[in-house]
């Protein structure tokens, strides 16, 4: 089942650009991390952040978030996440951490 979710934030449109290869990275990381480069101009574009910067660090299980990110770029993340069938039934069953560094790599992480 596909959940509605509202695609209100800032970085709602770059993550659903990029949901196929989230949702591949999260299928592939039962074998390992895998990783994931972005080009910085897609995020500064929308918002330059040069004081807080890009980075985060995000759990999921069961859909829902088993930390506290500060950064609206993980819960923008997280909302594209929770619109996914297949992430539903791959958080059901394992934990997942996004990681994202100053270098916009994404790692994602099946954790258990």
């Amino acid at each position: 089942m596909i959940r509605e979710a509202t695609f209100e934030g800032k970085y709602t449109h770059l993550w659903m650009k990029y949901k196929p290869v989230i949702i591949k990275l999260m299928v592939d990381a039962q074998q390992g991390p895998q990783t994931y480069q972005f080009q910085r101009h897609e995020f500064a574009d929308l918002n330059n952040q040069k004081r807080t910067g890009y980075t985060f660090s995000l759990e999921v299980f069961e859909n829902k978030k088993q930390n506290n990110p500060k950064s609206n770029l993980a819960l923008d993340l997280l909302s594209i996440i929770r619109s996914s069938s297949k992430s539903e039934e791959l958080t059901s069953a394992h934990k997942y951490l996004f990681q994202m560094d100053k270098n916009f790599v994404l790692e994602v992480k099946q954790v258990d």
